[in-house]
């Protein structure tokens, strides 16, 4: 069966409606085919959908006359188009069609209005509550969550726990957690970690890092958003980025560090001491109880201390006093005012003069540049944005702002140009220059992806390999492992190697969204490989966990095989 024979059939297959033999050639075909996978797994996602919205509807009086006011309407309309020939009038010789067409014009108008009305009071209430998005979206491992009150200290939670403010979350060693903090924000706690919830709402998200590792992916804040993260000795306060945030924690308080990696946006770093820095993308800041330090700027903000010398910093690193806690560039200050405003080609004509004046400290000149490749993006003009980028990766000494530069070259290329060639070249450059960088196991997926997407399956599937080698512990393991396993058994028809795959899917990560699909196919690799009793026990393993499941019908055909001899029939 070729796509365009499936696509035909699309919805007689979503719907059961097809012949035994052009069933099995649609299954043969998707098992094959990722794109019409794709397809009807989309249609299936949608006609589940509209199973579940209720109909909406009308009291009795609402019916009552309803032919006579449609006549009505249309007589008053009539008479207005005999004062006011603009207004259409209907002869009389359809008028029984007309009606119709208006029945049907009001009844849609009514449901309109009834879904206008539902949403409307649906958005007026979450406008005036302080309503909590905080979920769980995964849990790999041990997690449990202490209240000060619990008696038990060890109480375990999962990912249908829902009160979870005011409590302490603790993953255990190879455990981590997600959690979703609202629409378009999460929280990755990693292993060893202890994460207080102190709040979370529309307005406030305040959590304490005890020890551990987080990283957050925060969506932009509104006016009156505030979205915060404390350790012992510092604190980050964001209006929008991704960033990852480490806690040290020492015998000694006054040597607890907390470290702070920004990978998108920008954070307000502020110390014990109230001192304050604001860290760029791509840069780390390392907060102790009286210092800050941005190894990249060769600069300690640090308590002046009468009985040490400025020569005795490290690196040779600049003293800043509680009055002067950072040097502010007028120059750069200026141009990100004019950005925040929406002014970019003033703000691109002042960064410009920036990075071409040559006294100006290296560093503050290509923090220009990174301000001006910003400014091409906000401007979607991202073959000057790549070109900018390309001027750091020339210029820069630091290995961050070269690190920087490259990542979001292959990005724009991958995402916005689609130069999917040029996209692998940097990212295998990445790969290359970076083995421990910020975005290596992003570099490594995404190359992953490029290469499926140009149906080159070997070195998908290698980097796929390579990448549940060295990352056993990420979040995205249980992604890496459907998508190798789909190369496998759709791309590759190597069953063998998938099936190994998909069952470690689901004996691993059963609550993964990717569980009830590895069921599915892991029974169809049995299917396919003629191990008939196996496969018909995993599909009807597949609809005692799934009875309302996506692939209900093809699982009910496939258990209903009649095993003779070791053959199917």
């Amino acid at each position: 069966m070729r796509c365009s024979d499936f696509l035909k059939n699309l919805h007689q297959f979503a719907n059961n409606a097809l012949s035994d033999e052009l069933r099995e050639d649609a299954l043969a075909h998707l098992n094959k085919c990722r794109n019409c996978s794709d397809e009807l797994n989309s249609l299936k996602t949608l006609l589940q959908c509209l199973a579940q919205m209720p109909v909406p509807e009308k009291d009795d009086s609402y019916w009552q006359n309803m032919n006579l006011r449609i006549c009505s309407e249309i007589k008053q309309i009539s008479r207005v188009k005999d004062s006011n020939k603009s207004i259409l009038s209907f002869p009389r010789s359809s008028f029984g069609k007309w009606a119709i067409a208006a029945l049907f014009l009001i009844s849609v108008v009514s449901v309109s209005s009834y879904f206008s009305d539902k949403l409307f009071s649906k958005q007026n209430t979450s406008s005036t509550q302080e309503i909590s998005f905080l979920k769980i979206v995964d849990i790999q491992g041990q997690v449990f969550g202490d209240l000060s009150s619990d008696s038990d200290p060890e109480n375990p939670i999962d990912i249908k726990s829902t009160t979870l403010e005011g409590k302490t979350i603790r993953t255990a060693e190879s455990s981590s957690l997600r959690l979703q903090t609202d629409d378009k924000s999460f929280l990755d706690v990693a292993e060893k970690t202890s994460l207080l919830i102190k709040e979370c709402n529309q307005k406030k998200q305040s959590f304490a890092l005890k020890h551990g590792t987080v990283t957050a992916q925060v969506n932009k804040r509104n006016a009156g958003q505030t979205y915060q993260i404390t350790t012992a000795n510092a604190s980050c306060e964001v209006v929008g980025t991704r960033f990852n945030l480490s806690f040290k924690e020492n015998p000694d308080p006054r040597e607890s560090q907390t470290i702070l990696h920004v990978l998108e946006g920008r954070v307000l770093f502020i110390n014990a001491s109230g001192f304050s820095v604001i860290v760029d993308s791509g840069y780390q800041a390392v907060a102790s109880h009286d210092t800050i330090i941005m190894p990249h700027l060769k600069r300690t903000v640090k308590k002046s201390e009468k009985d040490r010398n400025q020569n005795d910093f490290k690196d040779h690193a600049t003293k800043i006093t509680s009055k002067d806690t950072v040097p502010k560039d007028d120059a750069l200050k200026a141009a990100s005012a004019l950005m925040e405003s929406g002014s970019l080609d003033e703000a691109i004509k002042e960064l410009r003069k920036i990075h071409s004046t040559q006294d100006l400290p290296k560093n503050i000149r290509i923090n220009a540049l990174q301000k001006e490749a910003r400014c091409w993006k906000m401007k979607k003009n991202y073959s000057q944005a790549i070109k900018t980028l390309q001027q750091i990766l020339n210029q820069a000494d630091s290995d961050n702002q070269k690190e920087y530069a490259l990542f979001q070259i292959a990005s724009l290329q991958r995402n916005e140009i689609h130069d999917f060639d040029s996209a692998i070249l940097n990212l295998k450059r990445y790969l290359s220059d970076f083995p421990q960088g910020i975005w290596t196991e992003e570099a490594c997926i995404t190359l992953a992806e490029l290469y499926q997407l140009q149906k080159n399956y070997p070195n998908a599937s290698e980097l796929y390999q390579k990448f549940i080698s060295q990352y056993p512990k990420s979040i995205r393991l249980e992604s890496v492992l459907y998508s190798l396993a789909r190369i496998y058994s759709r791309d590759m028809q190597d069953c063998n190697k998938a099936l190994n795959i998909y069952s470690q899917i689901e004996s691993q990560f059963p609550k993964s969204n990717f569980a009830e699909d590895a069921l599915f196919w892991k029974a169809e690799c049995l299917f396919q490989l003629k191990r008939i009793s196996q496969s018909v026990s995993a599909y009807k393993q597949y609809l005692t966990r799934y009875p309302d499941g996506k692939w209900v019908t093809e699982a009910q055909i496939r258990s209903g095989y009649k095993i003779t001899a070791g053959t199917a029939q």
